[in-house]
């Protein structure tokens, strides 16, 4: 039986294109009008991330939201570091991105 392709948001790219955009934390929560300590927690995947959080990030780092997502057949159950998703959840986001 073939594996699913599953594809997996990576939490170090959160703070990765944050960084490379040159904002603060600070900035980012009080341009989503959020609490401070909002996207540590986020960051460091202390509190989950929902779709419609990944995609008003990407929007304010103006990067496509696929950056955050690599496809793995692989068992990432092991790392703490991934959200995953099947293939049709992506190809949904993508498309709701892309539709915006």
């Amino acid at each position: 039986m073939q594996e699913s392709c599953k594809w997996k948001f990576d939490l170090s790219k959160l703070r990765l294109a944050r960084t490379r955009k040159g904002l603060s934390q600070g900035v980012v929560e009080d341009a989503l009008d959020k609490t401070k300590g909002w996207l540590s927690r986020k960051e460091n995947g202390l509190s989950p991330i929902t779709i419609d959080e990944i995609e008003r990030l990407s929007n304010i780092y103006g990067i496509d939201v696929a950056y955050f997502f690599s496809s793995s057949v692989e068992d990432s159950s092991k790392s703490t570091n991934y959200v995953v998703i099947n293939e049709e959840e992506f190809k949904s986001l993508i498309k709701e991105v892309a539709c915006k």
